[in-house]
């Protein structure tokens, strides 16, 4: 099978054949992946942050955000079967140690970590365990729940599951929610501010609230966390408890921009309107000028200079995201070049890797 694999530290990664992984015990499961989330950790592992933890043996295959469908089943499996889809559990507990018969699996003492110290799924298959394989919805793909794996799901029935929105302006038009777990958004914009919310009984998202936000909703001893306003340029603006005291939007730092109102409210730059019922607000576009992807924002027009100082010829350009909310993708004559020279100046990873064909070295 194919695998993206690290062979030295600070290296990409290179595209090896290998064996596919085989059943060798009755719990055992082999999952033909879907999806794989990249984590900021598997970042740290391919900067040699984690070898001293992991002393997992180079070469090896990261990825620990898993999804996808059963391929093979052990003896023992009856939670599972082939052709079910799944998302996996990063780590593999036991079951039988005495963390684990009190329900504290990840400190159990016979577990492993795939992708953390030992091949995760950054691969075509995955040897997991029954115990670490939830079967998913029907009409959940993999590669839509795929970076959700992290949240962590042993320990009992989900009861609750929260959902970041990096691209806040799009949770409007989000599927209904359908599924027994209660689901809460959170809306990130960026460094500024969180805003939180249940889906309705009816499943879908719930309006922006303008103005006081209290928690518990309606509840007499509600607190207020945080408020939200529209600002004369038509923009999203937020202050409260659930506000840093000193975000520092692109250029605030520079003084280039005033995104501080004098009563206090900060401007996230998301394009909103007022709705028809004069009590929510509805997010119409993210800000102008800004890329945003994952948890990190980068003025455009600085990335621009940042890659035409090395070659003026080459192209980078955001690009709709499910997950991140943006993500960049870069065009130059030779990209492997443009990537060493921002990786050389010490530019932001998510810069540099957009000259990657797919992030890996093959």
């Amino acid at each position: 099978m194919k695998a993206a694999r690290l062979h030295a530290y600070h290296e990409p990664l290179k595209l090896d054949e290998i064996d596919e992984p085989k059943i060798t015990g009755p719990l055992d499961v082999i999952v033909r992946m879907g999806a794989a989330g990249l984590c900021r950790t598997d970042l740290h592992i391919q900067e040699g942050q984690w070898a001293e933890k992991s002393q997992v043996v180079l070469p090896y295959t990261p990825g620990h955000e898993n999804a996808g469908w059963v391929h093979e089943i052990g003896s023992g499996v009856t939670n599972v079967a082939v052709g079910d889809t799944v998302i996996v559990h990063p780590f593999i507990a036991c079951g039988l140690c005495s963390p684990c018969r009190r329900g504290d699996d990840m400190h159990c003492l016979n577990g492993s970590f795939p992708g953390i110290n030992r091949d995760g799924g950054f691969a075509q298959f995955l040897q997991t365990s029954a115990r670490s394989v939830v079967k998913l919805a029907p009409g959940l793909e993999p590669k839509d729940i795929a970076a959700l794996a992290d949240a962590g799901l042993l320990g009992g029935p989900i009861k609750t599951i929260l959902g970041l929105w990096r691209a806040p302006e799009q949770l409007a038009a989000a599927a209904p929610w359908q599924h027994e777990a209660a689901l809460v958004d959170i809306a990130s914009f960026g460094e500024i501010g969180l805003l939180p919310a249940w889906r309705g009984t009816d499943g879908q998202p719930t309006p922006i609230p303008r103005g006081k936000i209290a928690v518990p909703r309606g509840a007499p001893e509600a607190v207020a966390v945080i408020e939200t306003a529209r600002s004369k340029s038509g923009t999203l603006t937020l202050r409260g408890p659930m506000v840093p005291t000193q975000p520092f939007p692109p250029g605030v730092e520079q003084g280039s921009e005033e995104r501080v109102a004098p009563d206090g409210l900060f401007d996230t730059g998301y394009a909103c309107r007022i709705a028809r019922d004069r009590g929510t607000i509805v997010l119409t576009a993210p800000p102008a000028g800004i890329t945003a992807t994952g948890f990190y924002r980068f003025r455009q027009s600085e990335v621009d200079d940042a890659v035409a100082a090395i070659d003026p010829a080459a192209v980078i350009v955001a690009v709709p995201d499910a997950l991140l909310g943006q993500r960049l993708a870069g065009s130059a004559r030779d990209g492997a070049a443009i990537t060493s020279e921002l990786e050389g100046l010490g530019v932001n990873a998510l810069i540099a890797g957009a000259f990657r064909s797919r992030g890996i070295a093959a």
